[in-house]
């Protein structure tokens, strides 16, 4: 990225066009789609813009975890803001190359993005961000620092970021933790931890895998099982996928297919279907030859890891034990691949390695458990998908029993006057949706299968009285149910670009966040063609109130 003009730390909001160290108007951890999105929207307003990452690469769940699959809820979700513009370029690079972009979820009407391309395209919209744009890769952040009750910047990566805004859109909440912000973790809260270990969703170790139409290299064709595979692992996996299991029901009027488990390989690689970018590759969608024409897919099913019992919430709190069970997650995503290229005969199949996840941090990062299979662990995805970690206490809480009565509605659905983005998915949880691990004043166990649409307020993205600080993706004020609808790939993207939007004014009006009039907020989104309310897209609203 280009080189920055910097502010100085005179006074929090003082603007001085002098160079002066690692000194921003807003510092972005973690660049995931909200992140990006984030940072994007700020410095296109006119900041100065730090991105950091810990992993080398950019692009959170929708790149770095392996989750290219976007989960949309609807068709809808495409029309707003930066979401767009990444949808407008994954469309056009598949178009060039005479390619489909719906080869996941039995249906062509999908949006479907090789992690490699998703990554791709993130880096050229950073890249074509105003000069006032840095990235920085492989820079964890160690600590926050704070002037009383306003938190003044990060350390990371063995250097010091000052900025005026910090916006917190990292895997695990751990900024939130760190500036000591207040939050929820599973269905308890930091001021009111619980005797026993909160429950938290279950973790996914991706990988890509495809197809090697030449052989499979040497390195990749397993030549003993993993450790610990036996007969109840193969099991597990036979509940999925196995040799007989059942074909797609294409049904070409409706542009899509269904299926039932346990499946046939074919039909679990297209559930999951990747295009393949790579020169000669072949052109499918996911409902060709009933999906044997899928030649790059991942393994993002049967393959959750549980974080269960009392190391549940220890997964996102302890770094040490955050490493353990992320290499168990790998590991049970490696025995999966076993399973397909041994037990299903699917010997032309294996991770992928073009990927371009081996690198140096994949390297640094090899699980010592693991050791024999570097070539595996290496072009697995760089970090694992994380479904939930800390949730900001914000000055509005979204929560399942608004969205439950919004989707119930269907002649009012529940609007907010400070809503600044609108979200179709369900409230998806993997594990931990029984009532006792819900919050009971916020949510009762629903029919997670109903989608939005649904609003999200403002002020699910700021903290109820710390200064300095902007919550971003999945660590915004809402819920555990709520919280299942606001995490995905879209609505994430949207919320990110809503945090760049609010730290970037406040900066601008040498204001703190909390006190930035939503109005401004929704221009500024309206301006970069974000949709903000139910309301815009036609339909009859109430309006209600987040918690």
């Amino acid at each position: 990225m280009a080189v920055l003009f910097l502010g100085a730390p005179a006074a929090w909001w003082a603007w001085h066009r002098h160079p002066a160290g690692d000194t921003y108007d807003i510092v972005v951890v973690g660049a995931g789609p909200g992140g990006v999105a984030a940072s994007l929207q700020a410095a296109r307003m006119g900041r100065h813009v730090a991105l950091l990452e810990p992993t080398d690469w950019i692009g959170g769940q929708m790149a770095a975890a392996g989750v290219g699959t976007m989960d949309e809820g609807s068709p809808a979700a495409r029309k707003s803001g930066i979401y767009a513009e990444f949808v407008q370029r994954a469309n056009a690079l598949y178009a060039a190359q005479g390619k489909s972009a719906g080869t996941c979820y039995y249906s062509l009407d999908t949006l479907c993005v090789d992690p490699r391309d998703g990554r791709a395209i993130l880096q050229q919209m950073l890249d074509g961000a105003p000069d006032n744009l840095n990235v920085f890769t492989a820079t964890p952040v160690t600590a926050v620092t704070k002037t009383g009750n306003r938190v003044t910047g990060v350390d990371a990566g063995g250097r010091h970021f000052s900025s005026k805004v910090v916006i917190d859109a990292d895997e695990y909440g751990d900024v939130l933790a760190l500036a000591g912000a207040t939050y929820r973790l599973g269905n308890t809260t930091s001021a009111q931890p619980a005797a026993t270990p909160p429950c938290v969703q279950d973790i996914t170790y991706v990988a890509v895998m495809k197809q090697y139409p030449h052989g499979v290299p040497a390195n990749l064709t397993f030549s003993a099982p993993p450790p610990g595979y036996n007969a109840a692992v193969a099991a597990h996996f036979a509940t999925y996928l196995k040799q007989n299991g059942y074909a797609l029901q294409v049904k070409p009027a409706a542009r899509k297919a269904s299926n039932r488990l346990p499946m046939a390989f074919a039909a679990y690689s297209a559930y999951r279907g990747y295009p393949d970018s790579s020169p000669g590759s072949p052109s499918y969608d996911a409902l060709q030859q009933n999906g044997h024409a899928i030649a790059r897919t991942s393994l993002n099913l049967g393959n959750d890891y549980p974080l269960q019992g009392a190391l549940s919430s220890k997964y996102i709190t302890d770094p040490a034990y955050r490493a353990q069970a992320g290499c168990q997650a790998k590991l049970l995503t490696l025995q999966l691949a076993y399973y397909i290229q041994h037990d299903l005969g699917q010997t032309d199949w294996s991770i992928a390695n073009d990927e371009g996840y081996a690198t140096p941090y994949a390297t640094q990062h090899r699980c010592a458990s693991l050791k024999g299979y570097d070539a595996f662990q290496d072009n697995m995805a760089q970090e694992p998908y994380v479904r939930e970690g800390r949730r900001l206490i914000g000055t509005e809480t979204l929560t399942g029993n608004a969205l439950v009565q919004s989707w119930n509605d269907k002649k009012a659905l529940t609007a907010y006057a400070d809503g600044i983005a609108v979200g179709y998915y369900s409230m998806d949880l993997h594990q931990c949706a029984a009532a006792g691990t819900l919050e009971s004043a916020f949510d009762a166990p629903v029919d997670v299968a109903r989608g939005g649409p649904f609003e999200v307020p403002l002020g699910t993205l700021v903290p109820q009285t710390m200064d300095g600080l902007v919550a971003a993706e999945k660590n915004i004020s809402a819920s555990r149910l709520a919280n299942g609808a606001i995490r995905e790939q879209p609505i994430a993207m949207d919320t990110g670009q809503a945090a760049g939007a609010l730290a970037a004014l406040a900066v601008q009006k040498r204001t703190q966040p909390r006190l930035v009039p939503a109005a401004d907020v929704q221009a500024a989104l309206h301006a970069a063609g974000g949709v903000t309310s139910l309301k815009s897209l036609g339909y009859s609203v109430h309006y209600g109130g987040a918690t």
